[in-house]
C-alpha cells in the first residue's frame, strides 16, 4: 500500500495488510493488479496550504473538474482489470456524501467536490453491502427500527450520519478516539452534573459498539439549527447559563487537566526543537492560573455545535473534545475566537495573537465579566491573558491529536505553532 497514513489506519483498526492474495487492493488507479474480489481507489484534489490566495481559489473550482477525469480515468482502469461493477463516492469534508446519484439534491458544494472513493467488485465476487451500511443496520436494531432518511457527512476521519432522530457516528482506526472520547466524556458528565445543567440540551448516547473494522456511536439527534458564525445577543443569555452550568458540573476524583498537560501531548507529536519551549511555556501558564477554579468543559464550543430556536440554546452537539477539570472560561474563549470572522485552517494561531490577546489585555468584555463573575474566576487582565495561552494549548494538542498530518504542512505549522509559540515564549507569566 502507497499511502502510509491509510496504511497505519487500517493497521491500527485491525485489517491485516498483505503483499498476496489480498481480499480487497487499494492502490492507485496505475497500481491496481486486479487479484482481489474488490479493489477501491482514493481520489483527492485539495489546494495546497502554500499557494496565494487566488491561487487557493482557482484550484477550488479547478480541481472538482480534474476530479471528475481522475474519476473516469480510475473507472478505466478498474475496469481493464477486470472489475466489472464500480461505485464512486465524492465528498468534501464538512459535507454530504455523495455515492452515485442517490440521495436529495446536492448542495452547490456537493456539486463540485474535491475528494472521491472508487469501489470496484470483480465479475464473479459476491456483492455485499458496505461498513457503514453494515454499521447502520446495526444501529437501526438500537432504536428498534430501520433509520429513517439518513445523510451521511463525512469529517476528517469519521462519518457522521444524520437520520430523523438519530446521528451515528463511524470511524475506522486512529478517528476512533472520537467516539470513544465523547462516549466516556459524557459518561462522566452524566455522573458529575447537577441541578445547574439543564441536561436536555445534551445528546446522551444510545449506543455504541464495534462492528468489523468499524468503532460506532449512536446518539439522539436534538432539534434547533446552527446560529450562523455570530450569536445573536438574545442567545448570549442562554449561552451564559448554559457554560455556567457546564462549569459547575466537577468531579472530584480526576486529575486537573493544565496546560502543562497540554504542552506535554503536544510535545509527543513535534520533534525535539519543539518539546522545552512548550513545556516550559506549560510549566508557567499552569502557575499563573493554579488558583483558578476548575470545572467541565465541552472543548470545542463554538457556533457551529449549539442549536438554537428563537432566544434559547436547544442543544449543544459534538463532546469528543469534553471532559472534567479544565481551566475555566476556556469554552467561552472558543467562541469569542470563532465568532468575531471566518478563521481559515492556517490562520488560527495568528488570530489569537492580533484579536484574542489584545482582547484579553485589556481585561475582556462585559460578557466575558459576567460569566466569570457567576463562575468566581478572576477576570483579572493578567488571568485572561494566560487563559488564551492555556486556551492555545488545549488547542493545538487537539489539533495534533486529532490530525496526523498537521505536522507535515509546513504553513500550519509556521503560523499556528512556531509563531504563536515564540511570541508567548516572550512574554511574563508571574
Amino acid at each position: 500500500m502507497q499511502d502510509r497514513l491509510l496504511a497505519t489506519t487500517l493497521s491500527e483498526a485491525g485489517a491485516v495488510l498483505v503483499d498476496e492474495a489480498p481480499d480487497v487492493e487499494i492502490a492507485d488507479a496505475d497500481a491496481l493488479r486486479g487479484d482481489a474480489d474488490h479493489a477501491l481507489i482514493p481520489l483527492a484534489r485539495m489546494p495546497a496550504d502554500d499557494v496565494s490566495y487566488p491561487g487557493r481559489v482557482v484550484a477550488r473550482l479547478a480541481g472538482p473538474l480534474a476530479l471528475r477525469r481522475d474519476i473516469r480515468s480510475a473507472s478505466a482502469a478498474l475496469q481493464r482489470h477486470g472489475y466489472t461493477r464500480i461505485e464512486a463516492a465524492t465528498f468534501d469534508y464538512g459535507h454530504a456524501l455523495r455515492r452515485g446519484d442517490a440521495g436529495p439534491r446536492p448542495t452547490l458544494r456537493e456539486r463540485l467536490p474535491r475528494n472521491a472513493v472508487l469501489v470496484g467488485t470483480g465479475a464473479g465476487a459476491r456483492a455485499s453491502r458496505t461498513l457503514l451500511d453494515a454499521v447502520t443496520a446495526r444501529a437501526g436494531e438500537s432504536l428498534g427500527t430501520h433509520i429513517q432518511q439518513p445523510r451521511t457527512g463525512a469529517r476528517a476521519g469519521i462519518l457522521v450520519t444524520f437520520a430523523s432522530d438519530a446521528v451515528l457516528r463511524v470511524a475506522v482506526g486512529p478517528a476512533r478516539t472520537q467516539i470513544i472520547s465523547q462516549a466516556k466524556a459524557l459518561e462522566t458528565l452524566r455522573e458529575a452534573c447537577g441541578d445547574a445543567l439543564d441536561t436536555s440540551l445534551i445528546p446522551w448516547t444510545i449506543d455504541q459498539g464495534r462492528l468489523g473494522l468499524a468503532d460506532w456511536s449512536l446518539e439522539p439527534r436534538l432539534q434547533g439549527s446552527a446560529p450562523g458564525s455570530e450569536l445573536d445577543a438574545r442567545v448570549v443569555g442562554s449561552v451564559l447559563d448554559f457554560l455556567a452550568g457546564l462549569h459547575s458540573c466537577r468531579n472530584s476524583s480526576a486529575a486537573r487537566r493544565t496546560p502543562a498537560d497540554e504542552a506535554e501531548d503536544a510535545a509527543l507529536f513535534l520533534d525535539e526543537s519543539y518539546s522545552a519551549p512548550l513545556r516550559e511555556l506549560g510549566r508557567k501558564v499552569s502557575g499563573a492560573i493554579a488558583e483558578l477554579p476548575y470545572g467541565f468543559a465541552h472543548g470545542d464550543f463554538f457556533t457551529g455545535n449549539i442549536l438554537i430556536e428563537g432566544s434559547k440554546i436547544v442543544g449543544v452537539v459534538d463532546w469528543d473534545a469534553a471532559g472534567p477539570n479544565r481551566p475555566p472560561l476556556l469554552d467561552f474563549l472558543h467562541l469569542w475566537h470563532l465568532g468575531r470572522r471566518k478563521i481559515s485552517d492556517v490562520d488560527w494561531g495568528p488570530s489569537i495573537i492580533s484579536d484574542l490577546l489584545p482582547w484579553a489585555r485589556e481585561g475582556g468584555d462585559d460578557v466575558l465579566r459576567s460569566l466569570a463573575r457567576r463562575i468566581d474566576v478572576d477576570a483579572s487582565a493578567s488571568k485572561l491573558t494566560a487563559l488564551v495561552a492555556a486556551y492555545w494549548l488545549a488547542r493545538l494538542a487537539a489539533q495534533l491529536s486529532r490530525y496526523a498530518d498537521r505536522p507535515d504542512r509546513p504553513v500550519w505549522m509556521r503560523q499556528n505553532v512556531d509563531f504563536v509559540l515564540h511570541e508567548l515564549s516572550a512574554m511574563r507569566w508571574d
